[in-house]
C-alpha cells in the first residue's frame, strides 16, 4: 500500500512525496510529471476543490501577472502592476493597476515588492550553490554566479542591429 502524507503544509506533503516516489524508484532525477501520475495512480492525490470565486481570483492575479504589451518606445513590459496591502485587520489583500494608470506611491510599492522577491530568490540561490559545492557528492566545485544584473540590463538595452557600413568618423584600418 501506497504511503500517504497527510500532516503538514500543501508543500511539506509534495516535498515527501517526490522524496517517496526517488526512493521507491531508485532514482535521484526525476520528471515532476511521472511523480503527479503517480500520486494520482496510487490515491494519494484527491483534488480539495476552491471555491468559484477563489478559483476565478487566483486565475485572474495569474492572468494579470503574465500580461505584457510593448510599450511606446517598443519594450517587452509588464501591463499591470500589483502590490499587497494590509488592512487595519492586518490581512493581506491585493490591489493591481495597468501599467501607466498606476498611481505613483503604488508603483513604487509594487517596483519594492518585486525587486524584494528578486533579491530573496537571488540569495536562495547563492546560498543553494555554495551549499552544492560544499557538500556535492560528486566532489564538484560550480564557480559561483555573478547576481549584478546592471550589465544584463545595459547589454538588453543595445541594439538588435548593426549597420554593416563604415562609421564615417573612424580612420580607415
Amino acid at each position: 500500500m501506497a504511503k500517504h502524507f497527510r500532516r503538514g503544509s500543501k508543500r511539506e506533503y509534495y516535498q515527501n512525496a517526490a522524496r517517496e516516489f526517488m526512493k521507491l524508484h531508485g532514482v535521484t532525477e526525476y520528471d515532476p510529471l511521472e511523480v503527479a501520475q503517480w500520486l494520482v495512480d496510487t490515491g494519494q492525490y484527491t483534488e480539495k476543490p476552491k471555491s468559484k470565486l477563489l478559483r476565478c481570483k487566483a486565475e485572474l492575479t495569474d492572468a494579470l501577472r503574465a500580461q505584457r504589451m510593448e510599450d511606446p518606445d517598443g519594450n517587452d513590459v509588464r501591463a499591470n502592476l500589483g502590490a499587497r496591502y494590509k488592512n487595519p485587520q492586518g490581512e493581506l489583500f491585493s490591489r493591481w493597476a495597468p501599467l501607466f494608470e498606476a498611481k505613483p506611491e503604488h508603483a513604487r510599492l509594487s517596483g519594492q515588492q518585486w525587486r524584494r522577491s528578486i533579491r530573496g530568490e537571488s540569495l536562495l540561490h547563492d546560498r543553494t550553490f555554495r551549499s552544492y559545492n560544499k557538500h556535492n557528492t560528486h566532489g564538484s566545485q560550480l564557480p559561483l554566479f555573478d547576481y549584478n544584473f546592471n550589465l544584463d540590463i545595459a547589454e538588453s538595452q543595445m541594439p538588435d542591429e548593426y549597420s554593416d557600413d563604415k562609421p564615417d568618423d573612424q580612420p580607415d584600418a
